[in-house]
């Protein structure tokens, strides 16, 4: 099996690897094809280059994949990622989590310094006019340090800062934990592959002289064993082979799930523009509203459509009775990569005051939504609406809500804690910012 694996690279890579006599392998992630597979190593694979180069803001793919790779370092592997621009969960979600890690913009990747007697000099030296990104790793209070520690709980990582920036932030690091470690490095462009070459060839041997020999002496082959030990060590290639097709089972499982029930809601945390508006239209049917598409509605009508969807509850009545009788919720979609605008908020009284005028009807609600900072990990995105905006929400009797706040509340539903008329029922009669209860 490959002692290697290249992942994201592309197939001339893993022959050039290849034909410089190294045992490699290639696959790729699922924010590059959404048909891979789950992240598990080869049993002999000692070491992951990995080149980051995404914008796909999907923050839960592979989130549960980087146990191979962490278990890979602990054992004394190695695994190093070639970071160009990207968000940290494109690393972190394949190789775990780094205490402190943030991807802070550096104006100038070529003017750097690198470590002094460091195994990776010379690398530097050769390939380092090559840099056309270099994300500034750590905070500010590393500057200019060339090791520390990086602590959280029992976690311990060793840093050996291979380069600065010209603010003497690390740009290239050395991770080391367990019996192995972590090696984070610049964009090189198209000279990636070269400089993955030559990190096999002179740095690793120096870094760790060991890491692709063969394991186990002469003396624990089968020709020497009794029979006693030889049954034994057939029991456990047994065991382990019975494991393998346990977790290939099991893997297989999970992504037929995530297909089922979790990817088509994981939209609402990634998804922009139409695809956004097409993961609110299935969630919210998925809630049991009727939902009446404006655009498809007015289509034969040369007017300004204005909102999004008209949500009711289900009844016999027809459209048209529901708009000059019923309660009606009216739905503006937003996305991006910030808050919420002063606009957005704005629109939503003057839509509903069209609608009322038009209908005949009082009974209306608007209701602002949003996947907004979009590129960012949910648990950590700030709250987009502005207290002016909640205020002036909360005294019109419309409602602010972000679609992490609705994928919280599916969530609650998966699990008992909500029904999904709590769902409509909170969305209905909630007035500013709305954060469902349970």
């Amino acid at each position: 099996m490959a002692k290697i694996l290249l992942l994201d690279f592309e197939p001339k890579d893993l022959e050039s690897l290849r034909g410089a006599g190294f045992e490699a392998s290639l696959r790729v992630t699922n924010w590059k094809s959404p048909k891979a597979d789950p992240i598990v190593l080869d049993k002999d694979c000692r070491m992951v280059l990995y080149q980051v180069l995404h914008d796909n803001p999907a923050s839960q793919v592979h989130a549960e994949d980087s146990s191979s790779v962490e278990s890979l370092v602990e054992r004394g592997g190695y695994a190093a990622c070639f970071i160009g621009p990207s968000a940290p969960f494109h690393l972190t979600n394949i190789f775990g989590t780094f205490p402190e890690i943030a991807f802070k913009d550096n104006a100038t990747p070529e003017s750097f310094l690198p470590a002094k007697d460091s195994p990776f000099d010379g690398l530097f030296q050769a390939f380092g006019k090559q840099i056309l990104h270099a994300f500034e790793l750590f905070p500010a209070h590393y500057a200019t340090n060339w090791e520390f520690e990086l602590r959280e709980a029992e976690r311990v990582f060793k840093v050996r800062v291979l380069a600065q920036s010209a603010d003497g932030l690390p740009v290239a690091a050395l991770l080391q934990k367990g019996r192995g470690g972590y090696i984070l490095m610049p964009w090189f462009g198209d000279k990636n592959p070269e400089v993955a070459l030559a990190l096999l060839r002179d740095v690793m041997p120096v870094l760790s002289p060991r890491l692709f020999e063969e394991e186990g002496h002469w003396i624990e082959r089968s020709e020497f064993q009794f029979p006693e030990l030889a049954k034994l060590q057939a029991q456990r290639e047994k065991v382990l082979k019975e494991y393998e097709e346990i977790l290939k089972r099991l893997d297989a499982k999970i992504q037929e799930a995530k297909a089922k029930s979790q990817e088509r809601f994981q939209r609402l945390l990634t998804a922009e523009n139409a695809e956004l508006k097409a993961a609110i239209l299935e969630t919210l049917t998925y809630l049991g509203w009727q939902i009446v598409d404006v655009d498809e509605y007015w289509k034969r009508v040369i007017r300004s459509k204005e909102e999004d969807f008209w949500l009711f509850e289900r009844n016999e009545l027809k459209v048209e009775e529901k708009l000059n009788k019923e309660t009606v919720l009216l739905l503006n979609i937003r996305s991006g990569p910030g808050g919420a605008s002063d606009e957005d908020a704005m629109l939503l009284q003057r839509y509903k005051g069209r609608r009322m005028q038009e209908f005949g009807n009082t009974k209306m609600k608007s209701v602002l939504i949003g996947n907004y900072f979009s590129g960012q990990d949910p648990a950590q995105r700030p709250n987009p609406f502005s207290g002016r905006m909640a205020e002036e929400a909360l005294k019109d009797g419309n409602g602010l809500l972000t679609t992490a706040e609705l994928f919280r509340a599916i969530k609650a539903q998966k699990e008992g804690k909500l029904f999904v008329e709590d769902i409509r029922k909170q969305v209905a009669e909630r007035a500013g910012i709305v954060a469902f209860e349970f």
